[in-house]
């Protein structure tokens, strides 16, 4: 798969780091308008990712499978929305939108494009988190 990352603050940085091993997967393109993370990206990258400095220029120039959205909540609606609408599948950090109709209109643009929109949750599914729930659940900690 074809990997963009918008966005590549703390969030973005460890899952660009994270991706950067996974096999069947290659980080091609970074998006950030901060120059600080911009630079430690393209860095970290060893200048193997081209760069951009904004993301409707890089949905232009790329042909990307998946787009990894981890900028500051106010600009993840319109991104997300804008790489619906281009035919890109997305996985959006946490939160997904500052407000429910921001997060209504993500909903439609995925249900109008048919691709794939994943929201992040950081440590959903690490084994320490969930092992965790199973005890409360199972009443092993007693009453919380």
């Amino acid at each position: 798969m074809r990997l963009g990352i918008i966005g590549v603050g703390d969030r973005g940085k460890a899952l660009m780091m994270n991706l950067m091993q996974v096999e069947n997967a290659e980080v091609v393109a970074i998006c950030d308008n901060y120059e600080p993370n911009y630079q430690r990206a393209l860095k970290l990258s060893e200048g193997k990712v081209n760069a951009y400095y904004d993301y409707r220029e890089m949905m232009d120039k790329e042909e990307l499978d998946a787009v990894l959205v981890a900028t500051p909540l106010h600009e993840h609606a319109h991104i997300v929305i804008d790489l619906l609408n281009a035919g890109t599948h997305v996985f959006c950090e946490k939160a997904m939108a500052r407000n429910v109709e921001d997060c209504k209109r993500m909903v439609d643009a995925q249900q109008e494009s048919g691709k794939i929109l994943q929201i992040g949750h950081q440590r959903l599914f690490n084994l320490v988190y969930l092992n965790a729930l199973e005890k409360v659940q199972a009443g092993d900690i007693g009453h919380i």
